[in-house]
Order: C-alpha cells, then sequence, then structure tokens
C-alpha cells in the first residue's frame, strides 16, 4: 500500500478547498464543520484559513493545524 499525499491543493471559496492526491483521486470539499471540530478558533475565518501551504504531503495553515490525507479523501460533502 502506497503512502496517500496531497499533490496539489487550492483555495476555491469560503471555506473551500480542492486537492488532488497521488493516486489521482481529486475532489473539492467544504472544510466548515470539520475546522470548528477540530482547530484552534483564531484560524476560523475566511481570511486566515486563505493561507495555507501544502507542507510535505498535506495543507497546513499558520495555526499548524492540517489534515491528514486520508482524511481528507474520506470525508463526504
Amino acid at each position: 500500500m502506497n503512502l496517500i499525499k496531497v499533490k496539489n491543493v487550492n483555495y476555491l471559496n469560503r471555506f473551500i478547498i480542492q486537492f488532488s492526491l497521488n493516486d489521482s483521486f481529486e475532489k473539492e470539499i467544504d472544510l466548515n464543520d470539520e475546522l470548528w471540530k477540530t482547530v484552534p478558533t483564531p484560524t476560523i475565518n475566511f481570511e486566515k484559513f486563505k493561507k495555507f501551504e501544502l507542507y510535505s504531503w498535506t495543507p497546513k495553515w499558520e495555526s499548524e493545524a492540517d489534515f491528514a490525507p486520508e482524511f481528507l479523501h474520506n470525508l463526504k460533502n
């Protein structure tokens, strides 16, 4: 089994990102609900949410919050 990695990630709108994985899987996902469960509150605004980078194999925000590629793959939106 190969390690799943985020290959590309783009901000779309509000808390929606589009990403592709190294296994050719692509998805647009709204992370609004997940953010309120898992991320420190200061990250939860549009301006801060837009400021993420692809770090190793996952999107990572200034607050150090990130989501594992497997988690993103399995989210149902």
